[in-house]
């Protein structure tokens, strides 16, 4: 096919698609057709061109055609590349010979001329989506249909006259819902030029959604000094209210529902809440702990919220499921920056981003293969608002059996949408909520009944019937198929000592105060599912148990100490009694690494780009906790101490090129150890093997290495895993521990030094936010953010059975870093380098130890 011509007297305002990797397709013949000589002045009103050293034709017309223009213009003289979609109207074109430059000794068509730039026209054709696809696009006069057969062109299927803030559909009633200035209006999804029918005056709020199976519209309504969620029939009629949002009033924008699991989402203030269509569960915050979220829909066979945000400087796809675990990053792009719409269809990830003045709608897998991948679908010159996919597999009920994804061990309870797993008598369910393992019974004088147990082998009691209102919990988990069990279990997981039942509810509390409001026993009648020996709940109240635990320390090791860095500096917590804080460093800003030299008694801290130093001992007060400026070394938080060589490392991010960088304990004698031969990227965290001489890294999400004797730098050892938020070193085994994704879940990990041997050693939903990780005696012990505070946790290293995961500590402080003190964590074993190096004749003892020499050769 030919491609469409466009005549060089086109209106022309050039609009540059920044940064899109997108490949567009040449048509046949592939060269790009010369358009003429024009003058560089105000001929073309180019927003954007590119320098490129010794600019060639294919360079240019490559860059333009990623950037989604439609022609290129190349000024060989001064290497310049200008890239448009039109020409200006008042373009002044010259004579062809007065682009007299050729483009190479061996192309001799022309690439400008003096103050002149040669313009070609780059043939390609528009994309193609395969299938009946349609997207709805609500832009600032009201909602267009493009078609993925042609995507150049588009309909229009309603006028509001103003911005489309917010748009749903019902596919089986053929209607279009839009949300305009505040008010909700309907039509149907052909194309018209009639004025829809309004629905209701709502208000400013614009997160709404369609239940397309129960025929209900769900909104957010602002208009009482407090936000509810709220329901109405499709013509605006039977409003009712269904939950009072708790909290301040926040911006709430977009709603994406699930209805045949009866949960609806939306975005308030960068995070992404939820509440069950019932109202009975309301969760805040369950998208990733610090991650600004733009846009979010759901995936309904896999039971996934998909979200973009922008977290430590860039703009990823993320997913979670419904209650807010398992969180996973997908990849990360510029063209997410800016998104305003966001879809998902047989594996493909749909989105309209701002790129510079125009707005583009993009596509890409979910399981993405590298930018290559990224498709320009169509650029859109009305400036968009929202966007949805229109296909009738978009509000397709799940099909496939969930007891098929939840393996249960012996018996799956199936709703058709749900599951979870059960026992048969006599036996209850593990920690893992997969498995079983029996269950011992006791009999009494009284009556017979169970000794009920955690899967830990804690026994519980009954304690009473509570206000639901009057029992404030640490934690509160949201189970749709609640079972007592799982409760119990989750509870103990947290090391808290009280649980509470209420109907599809489960919560976790360190202790209960005496504004709790107890009721009579028997109003709590609702029968626990799976076991009728237990209670949960009435109506507004709970079943309230206490786990018995012995007053034994928390944590049966002496000399344990926690370093926590937060906002304001640095506090320790004692293992044996994790209750009261001391104060051990005062900073103005985030105190976002943490280190020790225990045998110097030093503790190191990186906040606002400088390294501070203090001793760890407790200070009194605040002034007493001011420390002593090492060295300012600028942006980037990684830097570890090497306690056997009395050396600081850490990673110089100033220049074009990361480099590590050496200093001794007081921040003199600075010697570069290593340039890092890729892309400057954003480093974190560091840790050092003074034994083994080797420093890893956390860059971009995946761990890298350097051995300072062989000189031998590692890039990506952490192989598969992604988003890797943490590690720590264990020293005598020589294996690196951290904590990343692997196959959409959070997990502990481990490898050897070299980056081989690869091993999964624990899957945890109470990983997906972890600030720091820790190895003493078996265990692992890190920091993680749950439920809108950071918890200090342990467990074992190799899990056995049914070894919980332990909440040591309830934080009250937004951590950043996280570190274990004790003696046998930085043993002093000092080792000749060169015993390590092994060489057959001289060894010669290199950077790592020589600044020890250079001091004294300079003091001499």
């Amino acid at each position: 096919s030919q491609c469409p011509e466009v005549m060089a007297s086109l209106a022309l305002f050039i609009s540059v698609m920044l940064l899109s990797t997108a490949e567009l397709i040449f048509c046949d013949g592939g060269n790009p057709d010369y358009v003429g000589c024009y003058d560089l002045g105000y001929s073309l009103r180019v927003n954007y061109h590119h320098h490129i050293t010794m600019v060639t034709m294919e360079e240019c017309v490559s860059y333009c055609t990623a950037l989604n223009t439609h022609y290129a213009g190349i000024e060989k003289s001064d290497n310049f590349c200008y890239c448009g979609s039109d020409i200006a109207e008042e373009s002044i074109k010259r004579e062809d010979e007065q682009c007299d430059v050729p483009c190479s000794d061996s192309d001799e068509r022309t690439c400008g001329g003096d103050w002149l730039m040669s313009l070609y026209k780059i043939k390609t054709k528009a994309s193609v989506v395969e299938g009946n696809v349609k997207f709805l696009v609500g832009i600032s006069v009201g909602v267009r249909l493009y078609y993925s057969s042609h995507l150049d062109s588009f309909d229009n299927v309603v006028t509001t006259g103003d911005w489309a803030h917010a748009l749903d559909y019902h596919f089986t009633n053929n209607t279009l819902y839009v949300f305009s200035r505040g008010k909700l209006f309907k039509t149907t999804l052909e194309p018209k030029d009639t004025p829809p029918t309004l629905v209701k005056v709502l208000t400013t709020c614009e997160g709404f959604a369609v239940d397309w199976v129960h025929d209900r519209i769900y909104y957010m309504n602002c208009s009482m000094g407090y936000i509810a969620f709220t329901s109405m029939n499709p013509d605006g009629g039977d409003v009712t209210t269904i939950r009072q949002r708790p909290g301040e009033p926040v911006s709430v924008r977009r709603m994406e529902i699930d209805p045949y699991k009866g949960v609806a989402f939306w975005l308030a203030d960068g995070v992404i809440e939820s509440c069950t269509l019932s109202g009975n569960i309301f969760q805040t915050n369950i998208s990733a702990a610090g991650v600004s979220v733009r846009a979010l829909t759901l995936d309904l066979q896999a039971r996934r919220v998909y979200y973009v945000g922008y977290f430590n400087e860039t703009t990823s796809l993320f997913s979670m499921d419904y209650v807010g675990g398992g969180h996973r990053a997908h990849f990360s792009l510029p063209q997410l920056r800016s998104v305003y719409g966001l879809g998902l269809l047989e594996g493909m990830v749909y989105w309209v981003n701002y790129a510079d003045i125009k707005d583009v709608l993009y596509r890409a897998p979910v399981e993405f293969n590298g930018s290559e991948s990224v498709e320009t679908l169509t650029s859109i010159e009305k400036a968009v608002w929202h966007m949805k996919i229109l296909h009738a597999d978009i509000q397709k009920e799940p099909g496939v059996d969930p007891c098929k994804i939840v393996s249960c061990s012996h018996i799956c309870v199936s709703n058709g949408t749900s599951a979870y797993c059960t026992c048969p008598k006599d036996m209850q369910l593990n920690l893992d909520e997969r498995t079983c393992s029996a269950l011992d019974f006791i009999t009494t004088t009284d009556s017979p009944a169970h000794e009920h147990k955690t899967a830990s082998g804690k026994p519980f009691k009954y304690l009473g019937c509570y206000d639901y209102g009057s029992v404030e919990s640490d934690v509160r988990r949201i189970t749709f198929d609640l079972t007592s069990q799982r409760c119990v279990n989750d509870c103990d997981q947290q090391g808290v000592k009280y649980f509470g039942l209420s109907h599809i509810l489960c919560v976790c509390r360190s202790e209960i105060t005496e504004e709790s409001d107890k009721k009579e026993d028997s109003l709590c009648n609702v029968p626990c599912p799976q076991d009728p020996h237990l209670k949960c709940g009435g109506e507004f109240l709970m079943s309230l148990y206490e786990i018995e635990r012995n007053a034994s320390s928390v944590v049966d090791e002496k000399d344990v100490r926690f370093l926590v860095s937060h906002n304001a500096g640095v506090v320790q917590y004692n293992a044996t009694n994790v209750n009261i804080p001391d104060i051990l460093m005062v900073t103005a800003n985030w105190s976002y690494t943490i280190d020790y030299h225990l045998e110097k008694n030093f503790l190191f801290s990186y906040a606002g780009g400088k390294i501070f130093r203090t001793t760890l001992e407790p200070k009194a007060n605040a002034a007493d906790a001011v420390p002593t400026l090492v060295k300012d070394v600028g942006f980037c938080d990684g830097f570890t101490v090497d306690w056997v060589s009395n050396i600081i490392y850490w990673m110089d991010c100033s220049l074009s090129r990361n480099s590590i960088k050496a200093m001794d304990l007081e921040g003199g004698f600075i010697d570069s150890v290593m340039t890092r031969p890729l892309r400057s990227t954003f480093i974190r965290r560091m840790e050092i093997d003074p034994f083994m001489s080797i420093l890893f890294w956390i860059a971009d999400g995946t761990i890298e290495s350097y051995s300072l004797i062989d000189h031998k730098f590692q890039t990506n050892v952490s192989g598969a895993a992604t988003s890797v938020r943490a590690l720590a070193l264990d020293l005598k085994a020589r294996r690196v521990f951290y904590v990343g994704s692997l196959d959409s879940s959070m997990c502990l990990m481990s490898m050897d030094y070299d980056g081989g041997a690869h091993k999964v050693n624990m899957h945890s939903n109470h990983m997906n936010s972890v600030y720091g990780l820790s190895l003493y005696n078996g265990h692992v012990y890190w920091v993680n953010y749950v439920g809108m505070r950071d918890n200090i946790l342990r467990a074992p290293i190799s899990p056995r059975g049914n070894d919980s995961v332990q909440i040591l500590k309830f934080l009250n402080r937004a951590v950043w870093h996280f570190k274990m003190v004790h003696p046998k964590i930085q043993m002093v074993e000092r080792k000749d380098p060169c015993d390590l190096k092994g060489c057959s004749h001289h060894c010669k003892v290199d950077t790592l130890y020589s600044l020890s020499a250079l001091a004294l050769w300079v003091w001499l």
